[in-house]
This record gives C-alpha cells, structure tokens and sequence, in this order.
C-alpha cells in the first residue's frame, strides 16, 4: 500500500488540476478521499514529525478543497442565473 504522504500528494495534486468550473461530483469524491485520509492520519499515525507533515497536508488540501468548492458553486450560481425562461406571461 503507498504511503499517506503519497495519497495525500495524489489529492493535492488532483485539487490543483482541477478545471476552473469543477463539478460537484468532481469535489465530492475528493472530498470523500480527504476525509478517508484524515481518518486513517487520526488513526494510525502517532505524536511527532510525520505526523505533524501529515496535517499539513491535510490542512492544505481541506483549503484547495474549499477553493474548489467555491469555484463549482459559483459556477452553478452562474449558470442559473443566466438561464431564459422558456416562455414570459405578459397578462
């Protein structure tokens, strides 16, 4: 099994490559794999150096994570904000 500093590289190398209009299916599976991650880090990893490096790897995807989020949101916001309506009832 590879190491969680790798996997949580993996995340934080997807985060960085998203699209600039992420979908929310995008950020919901990454965010699904960072919460798979910060339990096995609460879980498996003890007091000290390693641990330490892990959360802030934690820390900074939960950010670009967040920034994500934002992005698809207002993306979305956008998107029904300039739909037409179909017909306009002038009576």
């Amino acid at each position: 099994m590879r190491s969680l500093e790798d996997r949580f590289g993996d995340a934080i190398d997807e985060l960085e490559n998203l699209d600039e209009q992420p979908t929310l299916a995008q950020i919901e599976e990454l965010h699904h794999l960072i919460d798979e991650l910060d339990y096995e880090l609460q879980t498996t990893t003890g007091l000290g150096a390693r641990r330490y490096e892990l959360t802030k790897h934690s820390r900074h995807s939960h950010a670009l994570l967040a920034d994500a989020r934002d992005r698809a949101q207002n993306a979305f916001a956008i998107t029904d904000e300039w739909e037409v309506p179909e017909a306009i009832d002038r009576h």
